[in-house]
C-alpha cells in the first residue's frame, strides 16, 4: 500500500517490486534457518545491507520503509522483539545518516564503524537497564552482532548482483560510467577531440544544473558525457 500510494512507478514495473519482495524473502528465510540451530544467530544477520542496498538504486524514504518492514517481519523470530527492532531500526537510520548514498569503500567502512557503534551503545545500554549491572550482560550475543556490522561489507557485492539480476543501475555504476579513461570516451577523445571537450562542458553543466534541482546529479553527468558518441558504435 505505501508503495503504491508514494511510488506508483515502481508499482508499474515488475522487476523493482519483484526486487524488494526477494529482498524482505531473502532475509526473513535467513532468520527462519539460523534460529532453527541458535536463537541468538539472528544477531549475526547484517540487515544493515538492506538500507544501503535500496539507497543505492532508490530514495531514503523508500530505503527506510523496506528495511522497518523486514526487521518488523524478521522480529517474530525473536524472543526479544522489542530489543531487536530497536537495536536494527537504529543500526539502519545510522547507516544513511551521513552519507546520502555510499559510493566508495571509504564511506562503507565509517557507515559500518558508525553502525558497530550504535550496535554496542544500544546493546549496552539496553542489557543494563534490564539486568541492572554489567555482570550479566551477554557477551556472545554483543560478539554477534559485531560480527554481523562487519558483515554489511558484503553490501557492495549485493548491489553488484542485484544491478545485474533486476537491470538496476546504481550511483556505484554511475560513477564508473563517467569516468573519463572508460573505452568509449577514449576513443571519443581520440577521433574527435573537440566534441570531446564539449561533452565534458556539457556534463559539468548539467550536474550543476541537476544538483540545484535535487535531480540525480550522476545520471545526468553520465548521460551528458555520452550524448556525442552515438556516431562511434
Amino acid at each position: 500500500f505505501f508503495i503504491s500510494k508514494y511510488y506508483p512507478v515502481i508499482v508499474n514495473r515488475n522487476t523493482n517490486f519483484f526486487f524488494f519482495f526477494l529482498v524482505i524473502i531473502l532475509f526473513v528465510v535467513v532468520c527462519s534457518v539460523l534460529t532453527r540451530i541458535e536463537e541468538r544467530l539472528i544477531y549475526l544477520i547484517p540487515f544493515c545491507i538492506i538500507p544501503i542496498s535500496i539507497r543505492a538504486f532508490f530514495d531514503f524514504r523508500l530505503a527506510i520503509f523496506i528495511h522497518f518492514f523486514t526487521i518488523i517481519t524478521a522480529s517474530f523470530f525473536s524472543s526479544e522483539p522489542h530489543f531487536f527492532i530497536l537495536l536494527n531500526i537504529l543500526a539502519g537510520y545510522s547507516s544513511l545518516m551521513t552519507f546520502q548514498k555510499i559510493y566508495i569503500q571509504s564511506q562503507l567502512f565509517f557507515a559500518i564503524i558508525r553502525i558497530t557503534v550504535v550496535y554496542i551503545l544500544v546493546f549496552i545500554a539496553f542489557s543494563v537497564i534490564l539486568s541492572g549491572s554489567f555482570s550479566e550482560m551477554d557477551w556472545y550475543k554483543l560478539g554477534l552482532i559485531c560480527v554481523g556490522s562487519l558483515l554489511t561489507f558484503l553490501s557492495f557485492p549485493f548491489i553488484y548482483i542485484s544491478e545485474k539480476i533486476f537491470s538496476l543501475i546504481s550511483d556505484i555504476s554511475l560513477l564508473e560510467y563517467g569516468d573519463t579513461n572508460r573505452p568509449l570516451l577514449r576513443q571519443l577523445a581520440e577521433k574527435a577531440p573537440g566534441t570531446f571537450h564539449h561533452s565534458l562542458q556539457v556534463s559539468h553543466l548539467a550536474e550543476s544544473l541537476a544538483i540545484e534541482l535535487g535531480a540525480n546529479s550522476l545520471l545526468v553527468r553520465a548521460g551528458a558525457l555520452y550524448h556525442d558518441t552515438m556516431h562511434l558504435l
